[in-house]
């Protein structure tokens, strides 16, 4: 990294302390051009094509771990790679990062992958909302604020918490199931 010439690091640990709170994450390619991050990638294989919120959340939180480990990250990208479930452990996939350096300016790219076509959606780092974030989310993982209910039965079915949870819409839905039929 610190020869300045391109060099891409898989699985990347990064730490670092947020207020009281340390934090880690670990995104799947981050680009180091010139000794600084210039692109955060990650990988997502869902059955729809398109970058949920969760998604930019999580990549902005890589982005501001790298920030507080003390890199540049000014000219800071991240890219939500959306492919099919199919395009899981692709080989193009690797190759994606070329895409991305010709054309940098771009905001979504498609790339022709092996086993399916990627949706590339390029996005500006920002500090700001990275921060945001993490403290609305720390702000119940502290007790300072109680649970926010979602209102997708979807992620209540899918959550570990389901059924120790007072809003959980999963431990009635087959209830409801049962009443709607």
């Amino acid at each position: 990294i610190s020869s300045g010439e391109p060099v891409m690091v898989r699985e990347m640990p990064l730490l670092g302390k947020h207020e009281s709170v340390i934090v880690a994450g670990v995104p799947d390619t981050v680009l180091f051009y010139e000794g600084s991050p210039i692109f955060l990638f990650e990988h997502k294989f869902p059955s729809r094509q398109i970058p949920f919120r969760h998604n930019h959340v999580q990549a902005r939180l890589c982005c501001y771990l790298l920030q507080l480990m003390g890199w540049e990250t000014r000219k800071l990208k991240y890219v939500l790679v959306i492919a099919p479930p199919e395009c899981r452990g692709d080989k193009d996939l690797r190759r994606i990062p070329s895409y991305v350096l010709r054309q940098p300016s771009e905001t979504r790219l498609r790339v022709k992958l092996q086993a399916g076509d990627a949706n590339l959606y390029l996005n500006d780092y920002d500090a700001a909302e990275a921060i945001d974030e993490l403290n609305w989310a720390l702000g119940f993982w502290m007790g300072d604020r109680p649970a926010t209910p979602t209102t997708k039965k979807g992620k209540c079915k899918s959550c570990r918490f389901n059924e120790k949870c007072d809003h959980s819409l999963a431990s009635h839905l087959d209830t409801l199931d049962r009443h709607a039929g």
